[in-house]
């Protein structure tokens, strides 16, 4: 889970007063100004809480509320209503719109910017992250993947689909699966991290990103706009096929 704030100063000290348990000790004692502090002036500008442990409520009949499974493994009860109200463990991050409109357009850190090269959920839209995904981040991520892919760059590329026929190969056309490209997007933000050197993150998580269930679906979508624009361009064209898979995706 991502907040972005206006004011990151503001921010912790609302959350201290409400949830000074979200914080470590010498961040309770340093206080707003020092929580603030280290977000803005190190590393990809995001103040992390990990391990908070939340009540999520899980909406059941009254007469079988209690046969919901704990799907977190922890403390559950029951209100009166009959919901559910299972503990879990959840990670938030903090970070200032104006930082992460930064990222978004400058790739200064690739930290939140690359995580948004995946399909996100978002809570509350705001038009200045929007136009910045959509006209900066996204755009950015497919250019520099086609680029990565696009060997001697003498001619177009070509999107296809995952079981189209590549034996009527055009001259001088590169022909790249969705699987192929959406894998080297997702594997931008993770060039030269040392976590998967020493085995500190999933070897696989890339290929995980792209064809877990339903995920190629929201990646054609996600790109889609970013696509076309290089399609009217001429830099590249998508296959037919593809192009009806991906509008019935969407659909």
């Amino acid at each position: 889970i991502i907040l972005v704030v206006d004011d990151a100063l503001e921010f912790h000290e609302k959350n201290l007063q409400i949830n000074p348990h979200h914080y470590s000790n010498i961040c309770r004692f340093g206080g707003a100004a020092f929580c603030a502090s280290i977000q803005r002036d190190y590393g990809a500008q995001v103040f992390f809480h990990a391990l908070i442990e939340v009540n999520i409520p899980v909406a059941t009949p009254a007469s079988i509320s209690t046969a919901t499974p704990n799907v977190s493994n922890r403390d559950t009860t029951t209100t009166s209503t009959g919901t559910n109200m299972n503990s879990q463990l959840i990670k938030y991050g903090v970070v200032e719109r104006g930082h992460l409109i930064e990222d978004l357009t400058q790739w200064n850190h690739l930290y939140l910017a690359g995580r948004m090269h995946k399909p996100t959920l978002s809570i509350q839209t705001n038009p200045e992250i929007e136009e910045a995904q959509q006209t900066r981040n996204l755009p950015a991520a497919l250019s520099t993947a086609l680029l990565l892919l696009g060997g001697d760059g003498k001619g177009r590329i070509q999107i296809q689909q995952e079981n189209q026929n590549q034996n009527q190969q055009q001259q001088q056309q590169q022909e790249i699966r969705y699987s192929t490209l959406f894998e080297t997007i997702a594997n931008l933000s993770y060039q030269g991290d040392p976590r998967l050197e020493v085995g500190g993150e999933d070897p696989n998580k890339v290929h995980k990103l792209v064809h877990a269930p339903g995920q190629m679906p929201r990646l054609v979508e996600l790109y889609k706009d970013a696509m076309e624009d290089l399609a009217k361009e001429g830099i590249l064209t998508i296959s037919s096929a593809a192009a009806a898979a991906a509008a019935a995706a969407a659909a």
